[in-house]
């Protein structure tokens, strides 16, 4: 292995992770559940306490262990680097699910 392949690794682990953490699996379960779209219902922000609003226990139930799973993956993807490597990990899979990539805002006619 040459060196920049080793640094690439973590590096991609990092970016993973924020991509992980940025999948939006409440949005995902109030749709398919409910057909509602959360920006549009309650406080307007994407969460699981919004799954619950609409689509009850169960649902949230899952909307939590998804988001939790997420977590978990981001860490397991940088699993074998330094501690510090896996608490960044997690923080930037933190970060994707507050200030996902994709998020757009609800069109005005909808609000």
């Amino acid at each position: 292995m040459e060196v920049g392949e080793v640094a690439a690794r973590p590096l991609l682990g990092l970016a993973g992770a924020f991509l992980t953490g940025s999948i939006p699996f409440a949005h995902a379960i109030a749709r398919t559940v409910a057909g509602a779209d959360l920006r549009a219902v309650g406080t307007g922000t994407v969460s699981a306490s919004g799954v619950y609003s609409v689509a009850g226990t169960l649902p949230f139930a899952a909307a939590c262990l998804l988001d939790v799973g997420k977590g978990a993956i981001s860490v397991a993807l940088v699993r074998r680097r330094h501690p510090a490597v896996a608490a960044l990990s997690a923080g930037l899979a933190i970060a994707g699910h507050n200030w996902a990539l994709h998020r757009t805002p609800l069109p005005p006619a909808a609000k």
